[in-house]
């Protein structure tokens, strides 16, 4: 416990304000603060098993991330591949059919249009 001119000297740099409510008594006992010092902060505990589980499904989440990412890339090199095929046969197409707008039009859409045209 502080002695009673630390806690004067303390309250002196740090008095309490018109609107200072006394906390709630913390239910897991004494946290080592005084009442008097926690100027408006709010006391959490949670119990170990509360704790534990959090961290469990913190790591659960983490794995679900990576697996998550991992999808996601395997389906973007999936689309990129069926991409790069329906260009070439685009491409295919237009060389065969070099007069066909709709194909320099689709092209041109999506951004691949051929130097050459």
């Amino acid at each position: 416990m502080d002695s009673e001119a630390q806690e004067s000297s303390y309250r002196k740099r740090f008095p309490k304000g018109k609107d200072w409510k006394t906390p709630k008594k913390n239910p897991y006992g004494f946290c080592g603060l005084q009442e008097d010092s926690y100027h408006g902060m709010e006391t959490i505990a949670v119990s170990i098993e509360e704790h534990d589980k959090l961290k469990e499904e913190l790591e659960q989440l983490k794995n679900d991330y990576h697996f998550n990412i991992r999808n996601k890339h395997m389906e973007y090199e999936m689309i990129r591949a069926d991409f790069s095929k329906l260009v070439t046969a685009m491409n295919t197409l237009l060389q065969n059919n070099p007069g066909d707008e709709y194909i320099k039009m689709v092209l041109t859409d999506v951004g691949v249009r051929p130097k050459w045209m």
